[in-house]
C-alpha cells in the first residue's frame, strides 16, 4: 500500500517519486532491502521484473522475448534485435544475439558467424528449430524419420527400436530395449518398432501383463537404465 506522509522511516521509499512510501514494494519495482528502496524496473519492452535481481526481466512485453534478462525482438530472418524497428534485412544479421554493425558477435547456441554471409549457422549436424531459436543436434544415423520441427527422431530403421526416453531428453534408436521395457511392433512386418515401459511393478518383463522379474528398487531400476547406453 502506498501512503503520502513527509517522512518515510522505516517503510520503502519509491524512488521515482520521493513523497511516496510503502509496506512493501508495488509489483514491478525492484526491492532494496538495505536502502528501504522500491526501484523502478528499468528493461525496456518489459511488463514483469524480477524484484531481487536488477535489471532481470521475467515477463517481456507482447512480441518481445526474454533473453539472458533482457527483452528482445526476433526478426524474420530470426535475428535478435532490441526493438521492432531495428529489423532491416539489409543489416541485421539472421540468428544473432548480439550484433556490433556487419559483425555478430554472440550468435544462437552451436552455430558459428560467417562473415561472407552474414548469417550464423548452426554447426555440422546441427539444425535450426525457429520455435526454440536454436541450433540441435540432428536425429541419429539409425533414425529413418527425423522431425523437421524439433529435430526428434520418429521412427528408426527397420531393424532399430524407438525408444522415447528422459534421460536422454530426446527419442533415440537401439538394437534392443533396454531393461524396464519390452519391445512392440505397429503395422505389421516389423514396420514400426519402439519400445514400451513395463507395468510399474516389474523390474523386466516380456509384454503389459507379465513380469519376468519384480521390482525390488525403483531407483536402482533408473540406475541401470541410465547406465546401459552410457
Amino acid at each position: 500500500m502506498r501512503i503520502c506522509i513527509e517522512s518515510c522511516d522505516g517503510l520503502y521509499r519509491y524512488e521515482d517519486n520521493a513523497f511516496l512510501c510503502a509496506t512493501k514494494c508495488e509489483f514491478n519495482y525492484l526491492v532494496d532491502e538495505e536502502k528501504l528502496l522500491c526501484k523502478k524496473c528499468k528493461v525496456d519492452n518489459c511488463e514483469i521484473c524480477s524484484k531481487y535481481q536488477k535489471n532481470v526481466c521475467i515477463k517481456c512485453s507482447d512480441s518481445y522475448h526474454s533473453l539472458e534478462g533482457r527483452c528482445v525482438y526476433k526478426c524474420q530472418n530470426q535475428a535478435i534485435v532490441n526493438n521492432e524497428n531495428d529489423c532491416d534485412q539489409n543489416l541485421t544479421i539472421g540468428r544473432c544475439i548480439q550484433q556490433n554493425q556487419e559483425q555478430c558477435i554472440k550468435c544462437v547456441s552451436n552455430s558459428i558467424f560467417y562473415q561472407e554471409l552474414k548469417e550464423c549457422l548452426c554447426i555440422d549436424f546441427y539444425q535450426f528449430i525457429p520455435s526454440l531459436n536454436m541450433c540441435k543436434k540432428n536425429c541419429d544415423d539409425n533414425c529413418q524419420i527425423c522431425s523437421k520441427i524439433n529435430a526428434i527422431c520418429l521412427k528408426c530403421k527397420p531393424d532399430k527400436y524407438l525408444l522415447t526416453y528422459q534421460y536422454y531428453g530426446s527419442n533415440q534408436c537401439f538394437d534392443k530395449c533396454p531393461i524396464g521395457y519390452y519391445p512392440q511392433i505397429k503395422g505389421g512386418d516389423a514396420k514400426f518398432k519402439y519400445c514400451e515401459v513395463c507395468p510399474s511393478n516389474c523390474f523386466s518383463c516380456e509384454n503389459s501383463f507379465s513380469c519376468t522379474e519384480l521390482l525390488l528398487d525403483k531407483k536402482l531400476l533408473q540406475m541401470l537404465v541410465a547406465c546401459q547406453y552410457l
